[in-house]
């Protein structure tokens, strides 16, 4: 009986080495697995910081054009505006000199005399 013990002890230590055995395989595989889904959730949030971040630099981009657009209308603006204040300057130099040729011309008539 002692014989039939010790054989049975064995094959119950075999049987359960199989069992860790097979278990680790059983893990190693699912490793494998969980990395594999890992890797292919990280490239789709790559693809979607990529979507993301080109969606961003459009709007970006597109700020900024309207931004450029905004400071061109403002240029037309201002333009505008200096070619009218110049005019108006100009007319009231054009004024003043005429009022200053007056009174030079009254001055030497008045000299002369």
């Amino acid at each position: 009986m002692g014989e039939s013990m010790s054989r049975y002890s064995i094959v119950e230590r075999l049987t359960n080495k199989k069992l860790n055995l097979l278990d680790e395989k059983a893990m190693l595989s699912q490793e494998i697995t969980e990395t594999a889904n890992d890797i292919e959730i990280m490239e789709k949030d790559l693809v979607n910081w990529e979507d993301d971040a080109l969606q961003d630099l459009k709007r970006e981009k597109e700020d900024r054009l309207r931004l450029i657009e905004k400071e061109k209308h403002k240029l037309t603006n201002l333009q505008k505006f200096k070619s009218e204040k110049e005019n108006n300057y100009n007319e009231k130099i054009g004024q003043l000199d005429k009022a200053m040729e007056s009174i030079t011309e009254i001055s030497k008539e008045a000299g002369t005399s």
